[in-house]
């Protein structure tokens, strides 16, 4: 029973982790936005890198969060 109590408390921090990971997305994708619009001279393979991160940054999060949703089915 503590086993389980301890995994519950380690699933809410993880989902307070996504929580703010998200927070970090959205400011990342306004920066990168505004970079595009405030920034035209640094052309497009400035643009294209950093919306290639981005998108593996998004990518990932994703994922952790369809995982972090099944542990929680699990629990």
């Amino acid at each position: 029973m503590q086993g389980v109590q301890h995994l519950k408390v380690i699933l809410i921090a993880i989902h307070r982790t996504v929580h703010l990971s998200s927070a970090v997305m959205k400011l990342a994708l306004t920066i990168s936005l505004l970079q595009t619009l405030l920034l035209p001279s640094q052309g497009c393979a400035g643009h294209l890198s950093a919306m290639s991160s981005l998108s593996m940054l998004l990518t990932c999060w994703v994922e952790v969060k369809k995982q972090l949703q099944e542990l929680s089915r699990r629990l």
